[in-house]
């Protein structure tokens, strides 16, 4: 299997990421038999399931067409304006 990057939390810019297999039922919380596979930020928790290991390396990658980040976006408002001041 080659090596697949994951891209830093769309959440909060972490770079802490890990991958595991959990058994995920949705009618029985991680009781179930349906085996999932899950990215996840080790640093805020923020993580996606799905049954394949690639799509859910794909759907942690995948960014809005506009892959600013939060805090560049604050850099480029005016002062009066960042969410800290509120």
């Amino acid at each position: 299997m080659s090596t697949v990057e994951l891209k830093p939390c769309p959440f909060c810019g972490g770079d802490k990421r890990g991958i595991n297999i959990r058994p995920y039922n949705p009618f029985d919380g991680y009781n179930g038999n349906v085996p999932m596979q899950r990215v996840c930020c080790l640093a805020c928790g923020a993580n996606i399931m799905r049954q394949d290991v690639m799509e859910a390396i794909e759907a942690w990658n995948k960014r809005t067409e506009n892959e600013r980040s939060t805090k560049e976006s604050e850099e480029k408002r005016p002062k009066e304006h960042k969410m800290a001041d509120y």
